[in-house]
């Protein structure tokens, strides 16, 4: 998939795309430059939030996405909520992420820039959070470029960061 035009989401509340291991987005997805811009996550009621909830061997790159997330379930941030052995290239977060208690309940995971957190494997080059990400919730990770990492496979690639940076403020609470 490669967009042609920036996408203006203002007025409408977001639903991930991919939203769990089984349902999840497993292509690539060139931004070509461009931006999705106004997304708004505000009534989510499951896990995985983001303009993608759930990526599993997925490649996404040269994306800004800008919105506004606020987020009483797992794994929250502004491109993908999980990801799974994918890699991230050129990709930019911009806006606020709030991570918060629902009903009293507290989880215990995490919320990030471009990615809230990365299983086995993952893969971010030339990528840039510019967004707030503060996480409110008992026990819980927060990170400006990936929240949290899980135990690496090293037998594929690990971690590897190369080239990012974060600009945006970042709070967690314990």
């Amino acid at each position: 998939f490669r967009l042609s035009n920036d996408i203006i989401l203002s007025g409408f509340e977001w639903t991930p795309i991919g939203i769990s291991m089984r349902l999840s987005f497993r292509g690539s997805f060139d931004g070509g430059g461009h931006a999705v811009r106004g997304m708004s996550i505000k009534r989510w009621k499951g896990e995985n939030v983001g303009l993608f909830g759930f990526l599993h061997n997925a490649t996404v790159s040269n994306l800004t996405v800008e919105g506004d997330i606020s987020a009483a379930y797992e794994n929250c941030a502004m491109i993908a909520g999980v990801a799974n052995a994918s890699t991230f290239t050129s990709c930019k977060a911009e806006g606020t992420i709030e991570h918060l208690e629902s009903n009293g309940e507290f989880y215990s995971e995490a919320v990030g820039g471009i990615c809230g957190k990365a299983n086995t494997s993952a893969v971010f080059r030339d990528c840039e959070n510019a967004a707030c990400a503060e996480s409110l919730i008992y026990a819980a990770y927060a990170g400006g470029i990936c929240g949290r990492m899980t135990q690496p496979d090293y037998a594929t690639k690990g971690y590897i960061f190369e080239n990012c940076r974060n600009s945006g403020n970042l709070q967690a609470s314990y």
